[in-house]
C-alpha cells in the first residue's frame, strides 16, 4: 500500500476521489461537495516533497470565502493544529469545480486518510481522501531547453481611477492540457476561448480546441526545445486573431523576473483582460532551467498576503491556488525554485456588441504582408526530404520508438497526416514518426 506522510508547506499532488465518509454542518445545500483528493508530483517517477489537495464546489458564489483543510496524518481520528495543511486561503466557489491548494509532503501517508474542509468558518466537510501521483517532467520537457531565461515549455486595460485593483477574476476559463512542451499556445487558447464566450460567441463558432492550439503553434513559432518565446507569444497571439476574426489584442506586462508583473496583471484583470503568466524555474542554486505557463484565473491582494489562482495545462483538470510571496510562487509542484516572470494580459477590442470581425483568408493576410514588404516565413521539419510545418506536428515519446526505459522524443502528426509547403500529404508511418527530434533539422524557410 502506497504510504505519504504530509506537512504543512509547500506543494504536490494528484486527483480525484470518491468520499466514503462526510460530515456536513452547514446543513442541506452546502458549497463544499465530498469528493476530496490529495495529488502527489513527481518527475521521473520520484517524488520530490509537493502535493495538492483539492475539494470541490457544488454551487458557484459571487464572492470570496476561505477554507481551511485539514489532513489526518497520523491516522488516530482527530485533527490536530500540526495536520492544518491550509490555512484560511481565499477562494472563489464554482460550482462543480475542483480547487487545489498546495502542500509539502515528506515520507509516506495510507490513502483513505480523512480531510476535514471548512468554508467560512461555518460549513465543514469530512471525507476519505483518495490518493494518486501525477507526473511532471515529461510534459515539462525542460532537459532540451535550449534558453532557460526566455523559454516556456501578451494589451492591457486602461489604468483605472482612484484605489488600485486588489483583487479580480474570471469565471468559466477552460483548464486544456498540454502537450509536450506546449503549455503556451495551450494557456493561450484557455483566454481565447473565455473571451470568445463572454462576448457572446458559441465554442462552436470557434475552432475546436486542438484546431487553436495548432494555430498558435504555428503563429507563435513554436518549437520542441523552448517552446515560445515571450514576444513570440504575443505576435502570435496577435496574429492568430486577426486571421481568425477575434478583435483580441495582447500585451506582454511586468518584467522578467516578475518584480512588476502580478500588479499589472490585477490591473488589467480588473479591467476585464485576460491573462497568462510565465513560471521561471530555477534549480536549488538558483540557476534558471527553463519556464512554463499558466493561464490566471485571479490575483487577491489583502491582510499582507497574496494569491493568484491558475488553470494550468501541466496539472490536473481544476483550479489551483498559490500564494505569492516576494515573487515566488509558493507550493509550485516543480522539483525546484518557482519564481514569476512576464505576464500577458489581452482584452477584447471588438464592436459595442462584442461582435466577431470577419475572418481574414490566408491570400488576405499574405498579401498584407506583401504590401509591407514582409515575407511570410514558416518554422518546419526536415523529414524525407519534405518540409512540413512545425505546427502540424506534436512531440510523443513512448516505446513504439524505443525500449521503454529510453523513450526518445519524435514527431507525430497532430491530425493523421501533415501536408507539407510542396503540396504533398504525407500520412503519420507510426513508429518513430517523422523521426527523433535530436536528429530531424528545424528550419525557417519562406512560404512559397
Amino acid at each position: 500500500m502506497n504510504r505519504y506522510k504530509f506537512l504543512i508547506g509547500g506543494a504536490v499532488a494528484l486527483a480525484v476521489a470518491a468520499a466514503l465518509v462526510f460530515l456536513r454542518d452547514g446543513g442541506e445545500g452546502g458549497m463544499l461537495g465530498d469528493e476530496v483528493s490529495v495529488t502527489v508530483f513527481t518527475s521521473g517517477g520520484k517524488p520530490y516533497g509537493k502535493a495538492l489537495i483539492r475539494v470541490p464546489f457544488l454551487k458557484s458564489a459571487d464572492a470570496d470565502a476561505r477554507i481551511d483543510v485539514y489532513l489526518d496524518l497520523n491516522d488516530d481520528g482527530a485533527m490536530s493544529e500540526e495536520e492544518h495543511v491550509v490555512r484560511n486561503v481565499p477562494v472563489r466557489p464554482r460550482a462543480n469545480w475542483r480547487v487545489g491548494y498546495p502542500f509539502s509532503v515528506q515520507d509516506e501517508l495510507e490513502a483513505g486518510l480523512m480531510a476535514r474542509a471548512v468554508l467560512d468558518g461555518r460549513e465543514t466537510v469530512e471525507a476519505k481522501i483518495s490518493l494518486e501521483t501525477y507526473e511532471t517532467g515529461e510534459l515539462l520537457d525542460l532537459a532540451s531547453v535550449k534558453n532557460p531565461e526566455e523559454s516556456m515549455k501578451g494589451w492591457i486595460g486602461a489604468a483605472q481611477a482612484g484605489e488600485p485593483a486588489t483583487e479580480a477574476s474570471r469565471s468559466g476559463v477552460p483548464d486544456l492540457r498540454q502537450r509536450i512542451a506546449e503549455c503556451a499556445p495551450t494557456a493561450a487558447a484557455n483566454s481565447i476561448m473565455s473571451l470568445a464566450e463572454e462576448h457572446g460567441m458559441s465554442l462552436a463558432d470557434l475552432p475546436t480546441p486542438t484546431d487553436i492550439v495548432d494555430g498558435l503553434k504555428g503563429d507563435m513559432d513554436w518549437t520542441p526545445a523552448d517552446g515560445v518565446l515571450p514576444d513570440d507569444f504575443v505576435k502570435g497571439k496577435n496574429e492568430w486573431a486577426a486571421t481568425n476574426g477575434l478583435p483580441i489584442r495582447t500585451r506582454k506586462v511586468g518584467d522578467q523576473h516578475g518584480a512588476s508583473t502580478l500588479e499589472q496583471v490585477l490591473d488589467g484583470m480588473a479591467a476585464g483582460g485576460a491573462a497568462e503568466l510565465r513560471l521561471k524555474f530555477g534549480d536549488a542554486r538558483g540557476r534558471a532551467v527553463g519556464g512554463h505557463m499558466v493561464t490566471v484565473t485571479g490575483v487577491r491582494a489583502e491582510g499582507g498576503q497574496t494569491f493568484i489562482d491558475v488553470n494550468d495545462p501541466n496539472t490536473p483538470a481544476g483550479t489551483e491556488t498559490y500564494e505569492v510571496v516576494g515573487n515566488e510562487v509558493v507550493g509550485y509542484p516543480f522539483d525546484g525554485i518557482t519564481v514569476l516572470s512576464w505576464g500577458f494580459v489581452q482584452v477584447w477590442e471588438g464592436t459595442p456588441t462584442g461582435t466577431a470581425l470577419e475572418p481574414m483568408t490566408e491570400e488576405e493576410v499574405r498579401g498584407i504582408k506583401e504590401f509591407v514588404g514582409e515575407k511570410e516565413k514558416v518554422k518546419v521539419i526536415i523529414s524525407g526530404g519534405k518540409k512540413i510545418p512545425i505546427s502540424q506536428v506534436h512531440v510523443g515519446k513512448g516505446p513504439e520508438c524505443d525500449s521503454e526505459a529510453n523513450q526518445i522524443p519524435h514527431y507525430h502528426a497532430n491530425a493523421g497526416s501533415v501536408t507539407a509547403l510542396d503540396g504533398a500529404v504525407i500520412p503519420d508511418p507510426g513508429g518513430c514518426g517523422y523521426g527523433k527530434v535530436p536528429q530531424v533539422p528545424v528550419e525557417e524557410v519562406e512560404v512559397p
